[in-house]
């Protein structure tokens, strides 16, 4: 059985956010923040839904009969796999970027980040994303996703592009 970001699973998602949207207005956040902060949610929710979803279930009494598991892992750096159409290969490495480019804007904009922060954080998003998979895939028992070092790093090249073009905006605006 399939299991989509929607319904219970998206409401639930919404309700977190509009309780966050309400936790930072009532710490006296301004309008223009919790619009911004409203956004990053979404998107966050997005994510999640476009990384971890549709979950995969086995029917009941079919995960017992199944031969012992194993999650689909790619440990090799820059390796692609069986990946044979290079076209394909350089979009989805181009969508794994482009997933991560509004976090690292969003986060440097809705957060005050320490000077050294953006060096650890954009691998931890990556980990983050990868490690959802891999502990999902071992939780469910689900093919249906592959961790992948190199989704990782990709993943940490977006946040690393969104943080410098707010911080290259920053600097040509004065305010950096």
């Amino acid at each position: 059985m399939l299991i989509y970001f929607e319904g219970a699973a998206l409401w639930a998602g919404l309700a977190a956010l509009a309780l966050w949207l309400a936790w930072l207005w009532r710490r006296g956040r301004r309008w223009g923040y919790l619009a911004l902060a409203g956004l990053f949610g979404l998107y966050l929710l997005a994510v999640i839904g476009m990384v971890y979803f549709p979950l995969y279930l086995p029917p009941p009494g079919e995960a017992e009969s199944l031969a012992p598991f194993r999650p689909s892992m790619n440990l090799r750096l820059f390796s692609w796999g069986g990946c044979f159409v290079t076209r394909l290969c350089v979009i989805q490495a181009a969508q794994n970027v482009l997933l991560t480019i509004p976090f690292g804007a969003g986060i440097s904009l809705l957060a005050r980040l320490r000077r050294g922060a953006w060096l650890w954080l954009a691998p931890l998003v990556g980990l983050a994303l990868e490690g959802g998979q891999l502990a999902l895939s071992l939780l469910l028992r689900s093919p249906l996703r592959v961790a992948d070092v190199n989704d990782m790093l990709l993943n940490a090249l977006g946040v690393w592009i969104g943080l410098g073009l707010v911080w290259a905006g920053r600097r040509l605006s004065g305010r950096g």
